[in-house]
């Protein structure tokens, strides 16, 4: 099950203004809205504005390493676009992709990005954790999935097109002293 775009924005309403982006999480209860782009910087432009359009906060989890390339003239339009908007960028980091060095490969994306973008990048998701098992931790950023924000029934995710046996609607009614995690992936939401 994943949502149509009205649906989507119903959903958006429930959780009524307690979304964060990651960089601003200050410990408070909230949902930590985040889009992992797997495939589509299109489809993720296309999400950004129907999140602006809704005054919807959220952070955009981008791969330099993966299926597009992030650096390409007219991905980064979108991504400038997505930015200009006033969302959070990161870093979809996946640690498969390198033998060793994990901090070094890591800072090394984020310098890439922030040289290029011109903006501090403040938080990394890593790319298919579970299905690696590698859940590596980072200093100097926000991992959305550290101990503080990552946990498995504080965590909705619409990976494969499917929320897992969770009914997104009764998730969010679980916020309670903890931060929840929704992560969306824009591809599933075009028009």
């Amino acid at each position: 099950m994943i949502f149509e775009r009205k649906e989507l924005l119903r959903f958006y309403k429930m959780m009524d203004g307690r979304i964060k982006r990651f960089v601003d999480y200050d410990g408070s209860p909230c949902f930590l809205l985040r889009h992992d782009i797997d495939y589509s910087l299109e489809a993720a432009y296309s999400l950004a504005v129907f999140e602006k359009e809704h005054d919807i906060p959220s952070t955009f989890f981008i791969q330099l390493r993966g299926p597009y390339n992030p650096l390409s003239k007219l991905n980064s339009v979108l991504i400038e676009g997505i930015i200009d908007m006033g969302f959070e960028i990161g870093i979809h980091f996946d640690p498969t992709l390198y033998k060793d060095n994990l901090d070094s490969r890591l800072y090394d994306e984020i310098y890439t990005f922030e040289t290029f973008f011109g903006m501090d990048i403040h938080s990394v998701s890593l790319h298919n954790p579970s299905i690696h098992g590698t859940y590596p931790m980072f200093d100097g950023c926000v991992n959305t999935y550290s101990t503080e924000l990552f946990e498995p029934d504080r965590y909705l995710s619409d990976s494969l097109r499917n929320f897992r046996g969770k009914n997104p609607f009764e998730f969010i009614d679980t916020l309670k002293d903890k931060p929840l995690q929704v992560v969306l992936h824009p591809i599933y939401y075009m028009e």
